[in-house]
């Protein structure tokens, strides 16, 4: 007789991949607590925001976007004497307002933040050059 063709036999089953390891996530600062003070350190004179103070910007803005309730405060404060008493202010507004703007080009609403200039006055003790966070929850 004949020989008759083999009947043709399944695909042989792969073997179970295993699931890509997820994708490492950028370091983020930690969430801000309402009514805790976070520092952005500034060098003396200077007003560019520094790269770390980027990341934690970063972060700030992505907490407010998840919760429309939550308004920031910017205090910023810059070295002097009293003879430049007017410059310092000048420049503790100039570091707080660009914080502002940056926060604004990662979607935050201008009208939930608010820009105080404090200049070379330091009550707290903090370093002299730098601008406060403080996460309002209202």
């Amino acid at each position: 007789p004949p020989s008759r063709p083999a009947a043709p036999q399944p695909p042989a089953a792969s073997p179970p991949q295993s699931a890509a390891p997820p994708a490492a996530l950028p370091a983020v600062a930690p969430a801000l607590l309402p009514g805790r003070i976070t520092t952005v350190r500034y060098t003396r004179g200077h007003t560019e925001i520094p790269a770390e103070g980027q990341d934690l910007l970063n972060s700030v803005a992505a907490q407010l976007a998840a919760n429309g309730k939550l308004r920031l405060q910017l205090v910023g404060y810059a070295s002097g004497s009293s003879d430049d008493a007017v410059e310092a202010r000048r420049l503790s507004l100039q570091r707080a307002v660009q914080i502002r703007t940056y926060l604004i080009e990662k979607g935050v609403q201008s009208v939930r933040m608010d820009v105080r200039a404090l200049g070379t006055r330091n009550d707290s003790g903090g370093a002299a050059d730098r601008v406060d966070l403080v996460l309002l929850d209202r």
